[in-house]
């Protein structure tokens, strides 16, 4: 299972803050111009948990904050009932009620990719392997966005990739 969690802990809070997110998930949202109109904003639809698998990987990843939240070190850090008092589901929930939880919990990530995916306009791409915008000449997109999936746990790596690829496609076209 492709999770990454964070925890953070300031010892002068009453807080214990941890995030779980799917390093890998299927489900896919888009971004659509509706008009010619540039004032007008896109349509956009991250489709978050929308693949039943991505919401089984949650799921467990609740369950396992859960375990961890309840073991030595960590629980000693927590009051009596903290995990009761917060909503979290406790270890005895059934699958449906820790997947009520998660869906009406769910933040996603802060490493967004793939809205302007480079792949072939057929399977559902919008910028060639220059960086080009399919259909023009002269847009191109370098950002995260042309990622058409997630593989690291940071996309600052595989940009600069991104970025290395885009200057060696300008030094070439001109």
């Amino acid at each position: 299972m492709l999770i990454k969690s964070i925890i953070f802990f300031n010892p002068t809070s009453k807080a214990l803050e941890v995030w779980a997110q799917s390093i890998l998930p299927i489900s896919r949202g888009f971004i659509r111009i509706n008009t010619t109109d540039p004032s007008v904003d896109p349509i956009a639809d991250a489709q978050y948990l929308t693949q039943d698998v991505d919401i089984q990987v949650a799921v467990a990843a609740a369950r396992r904050i859960a375990q961890i939240a309840t073991t030595p070190p960590f629980s000693d850090l927590l009051a009596p009932g903290a995990l009761a008092e917060s909503g979290v589901p406790d270890m005895n929930a059934t699958d449906d009620e820790v997947r009520d939880w998660v869906l009406s919990t769910y933040t996603p990530g802060i490493h967004f990719v793939a809205s302007n995916s480079m792949m072939p306009k057929e399977l559902g791409g919008v910028v060639s392997p220059q960086l080009l915008v399919y259909g023009t000449t002269n847009i191109r997109v370098v950002d995260a966005s042309v990622v058409p999936l997630s593989v690291f746990t940071h996309t600052t790596l595989g940009l600069y990739g991104v970025a290395e690829k885009a200057a060696e496609a300008m030094l070439m076209q001109n």
